[in-house]
């Protein structure tokens, strides 16, 4: 789980027990295995409909079958399917789980049509002699078995597209994709967050009742015209994989039972089982979730009948009657789970005539319950039943009709058309937005009239340039679009003045992390940390600061620290020892050199009573859902500032008492090359998280341990209450920015955000801050230099924030 580090936290694992000092060298396999439990087995969701909608579905399937007899239909009609996805996020970045690429979303669309075609991933593994006794004893017509006398892998001649236009009619930026932000939902009674992934929502249940209730009627596009799917990530304690809803005939109105309405109607599949790139992962990362869930929603049952004990009927004459596995094999009601150890599998085990089952269960069908890998055939009686669906479902029939005009975008000449802000600045770069249109999509040529000290970024040529102006004036910009039907141009005038850009104090906070790393902790059954205590004995960790551009012009007046406690279950950080907090000179060689040249001390129990913060995300483990907050941001001051005359690191030593514990949280992410974390694990031993040794963790880490930076010639400044206690983290930002508030004590603070012509853009009041994180939310804003400043009636301060998305 990959989010945004707006203090937003994944906690991949925690465990308790014996384990040995050199299993630091075991923890990217052990994080692997960790993984592994938040995809047990195959969860689907998907309500079984009534045996009177099975009645019925039964009595149109024999009519289609008398009307292809009679010649007044085809035996197989080809449909298409229009598709939207909406992928249902929280604010993380685009590709950064849940808010998943559009390469995982297209990616899932070329599975859907090679597995209806037949043609899908290990499809020619099919067994040579696989169900021949069956078809054979079954008397198979000749139309559901193949070559071999087997039963036939079918094609359903049912194909998938992505939208290329929303119910309006207008052509989407994205095509078959629609985002959107959790945060944007209105609840309803009972409902407690908006977040998919909140542990509030951690059974199939409750799970399954905020997507129905909360997020489909909020977000789904005409059933009648797309196929909806939503793709969100969950808690770790929910288990599912996937749900659909069965389809609703034209003459089953008022039947319960899992059917698909105008406001539910459509297929929820979990982020990480969807597609076959980005955020799935094994073994459910070939897309047969969906493709699974998609064939409930085309009216297939599961291939065991989904009765207890197994061979149950799916109502498909040419699948063998499945036994099905129980416990870690499979889910007692004739579902197999993993790979079924290979065919045949639970031969002779179901009984009665032809159904008892000489071939074995045919865990390969899409409708069981076995690994992407081991899944990849549906048959021909599957199709019919399917086939019903597309001619006969109230949300199933118009789909294809509506397929010509929403997959297809007829050829259109460019009709050019941008936005630009009426005045900018000299040296900072001004955004256009791009809004043209034409098919083929066109290409484009930018210019500027004057041109001289006009420079666009990265060149004239790309869809939405940045502009940069080093001359005062005013200048028309041009767009030229052009495709193989012609060309077309607009022009707009932006005023460009010098502006001033002089900056208030550099007062900020230094991190090595990166914009998109997942600050995490990870803990193993020793009861030790990677960034903490005590169950390895180290004594301090430390994180390693360069001195670049700071010397001679800055120093170190505190740090904030990211401690991490889980309440409920009482691990993280507990106890009542103290915590020391210090600073060493020294390089990212050696570590820290000589003793620390300031230290702050604190208690636990005062990092404990700092209020813990709730916007974060657990994953991992399932056997420990994190419903509390678990993040403390602890922040300190030395007794007085350290001038930066070289490199330095800032460390936190470990309380050491029986029962005292603090971790700290920490990422490993995005192509770090070496490790800025240090521990010290003997009183004279400090070695980095990456030594390529086996008493490391062996690990490229940055440890949450932030200094706090103050110019050297601020003066009266180190007094203020507000510039010691506000942070704005990360910064630079990619958008969205987050106000970390550690304040001795309640403040009504206002914040008001100025962009570099000194506009106001934003203000907002708040009441009661002490320990807080506040969200500002740049995204709708260019890149550039902007200005948030903090009043709390008693003094006013201003700080720098850089947008860089």
């Amino acid at each position: 789980m990959k989010l945004k580090l707006q203090l937003t936290a994944a906690v991949l694992s925690l465990s308790i027990g014996a384990f040995a000092q050199t299993a630091r060298k075991a923890l990217q396999s052990t994080q692997s295995e960790l993984q592994k439990t938040a995809f047990m087995n195959r969860g689907c969701a998907t309500e079984s409909p009534s045996q009177q909608w099975e009645n019925e579905f039964q009595r149109l399937i024999e009519l289609r079958k008398q009307d292809i007899a009679n010649g007044k239909t085809s035996a197989l009609t080809p449909y298409v399917i229009p598709v939207i996805v909406h992928v249902i996020h929280g604010g993380q970045a685009l590709g950064t789980n849940p808010n998943i690429s559009n390469a995982q979303v297209v990616s899932q669309i070329n599975i859907l049509n090679n597995d209806y075609a037949g043609t899908g991933v290990n499809a020619s593994s099919y067994p040579a002699t696989a169900f021949q006794a069956y078809a054979t004893a079954a008397g198979l017509p000749l139309a559901n078995k193949d070559g071999s006398g087997r039963v036939k892998i079918s094609n359903f001649d049912i194909t998938f597209c992505l939208a290329q236009k929303n119910p309006t009619g207008t052509i989407l930026t994205e095509t078959g994709v629609d985002r959107i932000n959790f945060n944007t939902f209105t609840l309803s009674a009972g409902f407690t967050s908006k977040d998919p992934a909140n542990s509030a929502y951690n059974t199939p249940s409750t799970f399954q009742n905020f997507i129905n209730t909360i997020v489909k009627p909020q977000t789904i596009w005409d059933p009648t015209r797309y196929m909806n799917i939503w793709i969100t990530e969950e808690n770790a304690a929910t288990g599912l994989l996937g749900f659909a809803t069965f389809p609703a005939g034209t003459s089953l109105t008022g039947l319960t039972g899992g059917l698909g309405t105008s406001t539910t109607d459509g297929v929820w599949c979990w982020s990480r089982a969807y597609g076959n790139t980005g955020a799935a992962a094994a073994p459910y990362n070939l897309g047969r979730t969906a493709t699974h869930e998609i064939g409930h929603w085309l009216g297939l049952r599961h291939i065991g009948g989904d009765q207890s004990g197994g061979c149950g009927s799916d109502f498909c004459a040419d699948t063998p009657k499945n036994k099905g596995g129980s416990g870690s094999t499979g889910n007692g009601f004739g579902q197999n789970y993993s790979a079924s150890g290979g065919y045949p599998y639970q031969a002779n085990t179901c009984t009665g005539g032809v159904d008892a089952n000489v071939n074995g269960d045919m865990f390969m069908n899409f409708m069981d319950y076995t690994d992407d890998a081991i899944m990849y055939m549906f048959t021909e009686d599957q199709r019919t039943r399917a086939q019903t669906a597309m001619a006969n479902g109230t949300h199933r029939n118009q789909l294809t009709a509506s397929a010509s005009t929403l997959c297809t975008i007829p050829a259109a000449a460019p009709n050019a058309s941008f936005s630009i802000p009426g005045s900018g600045c000299t040296g900072s770069a001004v955004a256009v937005t791009n809004l043209s249109n034409g098919n083929p999509t066109p290409t484009y040529s930018w210019s500027s009239n004057p041109s001289t000290g006009v420079t666009f970024n990265p060149n004239n040529t790309t869809t939405n340039p940045t502009i940069n102006f080093t001359t005062p004036g005013n200048y028309s910009i041009t767009v030229v679009a052009t495709n193989s039907l012609g060309s077309n141009n607009n022009t707009k005038v932006i005023t460009i003045t010098t502006c001033s850009t002089t900056a208030p104090s550099c007062n900020d906070t230094l991190t090595n992390f990166n914009i998109t790393d997942t600050l995490q902790t990870i803990g193993s059954s020793n009861g030790g940390y990677v960034g903490g205590n005590n169950g390895y004995g180290d004594l301090e960790k430390g994180e390693y600061y360069s001195s670049t551009g700071l010397v001679g012009n800055a120093k170190v007046v505190g740090g904030i620290v990211m401690f991490y406690r889980h309440a409920t279950l009482n691990i993280g950080t507990k106890g009542s020892g103290n915590v020391v907090f210090k600073l060493y000179n020294g390089n990212n060689t050696t570590g820290p050199v000589g003793a620390a040249i300031n230290s702050f001390t604190a208690s636990l129990t005062s990092i404990l009573a700092t209020p813990s913060q709730s916007n974060v995300t657990y994953c991992g483990n399932p056997g420990l859902a994190f419903s509390t907050s678990i993040i403390k941001p602890y922040s300190f001051n030395f007794p007085t500032a350290t001038n930066i005359t070289g490199d330095f690191i800032l460390a936190v030593k470990l309380p050491t008492a029986t029962g005292d514990t603090a971790a700290i949280f920490f990422s490993s992410e995005n192509g770090r090359t070496a490790s800025t974390a240090w521990e010290l694990q003997t009183p004279s031993t400090w070695v980095p998280f990456n030594d390529g040794t086996t008493t490391s963790w062996q690990i490229n880490a940055s440890l949450a341990i932030l200094p706090k930076i103050q110019c050297i010639s601020v003066g009266a400044i180190e007094n203020s209450i507000l510039d010691k206690g506000i942070t704005l983290y990360p910064n630079p930002s990619n958008g969205l920015v987050s106000v970390i508030a550690t304040l001795p004590s309640s403040q009504d603070i206002e914040i008001t955000v100025n962009n570099i012509m000194g506009q106001v853009i934003s203000k907002s009041k708040h009441s009661g801050i002490t320990n807080d994180v506040i969200s500002l939310d740049l995204n709708n804003y260019t890149n550039g230099v902007y200005f948030v400043t903090f009043n709390n009636g008693q003094e006013k301060i201003v700080k720098r924030v850089i947008l860089n998305k």
